[in-house]
């Protein structure tokens, strides 16, 4: 089940260099795992911390709007930073 999408994750930088898109130093394990762990503490890990009464519903649309946005934040510089020098 995860072979695909770990398939999918690295090829997506590799085409994207092969087009000039995606820097050089783009690193698709560091990206994948920086951004998955992301979702994963939004979805569940902050809740969990949470106390049960606390008005917190990550899978609302505005909710996921906004984290949709933040995540895309964080993700251009792994995929379009300069190579280090």
């Amino acid at each position: 089940h995860v072979l695909p999408l770990f398939d999918l994750i690295v090829a997506t930088p590799d085409e994207g260099r092969r087009v000039g898109a995606v820097s050089a130093a783009a690193e698709p394990v560091r990206i994948f795992s920086i951004l998955s762990g992301a979702i994963l503490v939004y979805v569940a890990g902050i809740a969990a911390a949470l106390p049960d009464d606390a008005p917190y519903e990550p899978l609302a649309p505005e909710q996921m709007a906004a984290f949709k946005r933040d995540l895309l934040v964080a993700a251009r510089p792994l995929l379009f930073s300069p190579d280090p020098a």
